[in-house]
């Protein structure tokens, strides 16, 4: 049996899941399994996770915003929709960029077997869809 250093052991080869389908399986089946079948998939790369992220967090903070404009009287409110979701974006990608390059060099350590861009991937699939949720 030969392998990539650094891969996951793969008992098959992975299917190619939408983004419904990763976030889905990431949120309502967290386990081991869930996770590797979300790092075999073939489009597993930290371009789509980041997208994820950006995507997340400016629908965030869009909901975030109107919730501002509706109600005056919330905090940051005297920020600006512009603003916010400027600062909510890029605040949101360096905190999961930081947040996943943290848990990689763990994962490292204890001798972990999959690739950044695997850890990115599942992280970002479990992560996205929460930072929408947790602003309505």
């Amino acid at each position: 049996m030969s392998q990539e250093p650094g891969a996951l052991p793969a008992s098959e080869p992975g299917r190619s899941l939408s983004w419904s389908e990763a976030w889905l399986a990431a949120l309502t089946r967290p386990s081991v399994e869930a996770y590797e079948e979300l790092a075999r998939d073939p489009n597993a790369t930290t371009n789509r996770a980041y997208l994820w992220i950006i995507v997340s967090t400016l629908l965030g903070a869009l909901i975030q915003g109107l919730v501002f404009l509706v109600n005056p009287d919330a905090d940051f409110a005297g920020l600006g929709l512009t603003t916010l979701v400027c600062v909510a974006v890029v605040g949101g990608v360096i905190g999961f960029f930081i947040w996943s390059i943290v848990t990689q060099g763990i994962a490292r350590i204890l001798d972990g077997q999959g690739t950044y861009s695997q850890l990115a991937y599942a992280l970002a699939a479990y992560s996205a869809p929460l930072y929408i949720v947790n602003e309505i």
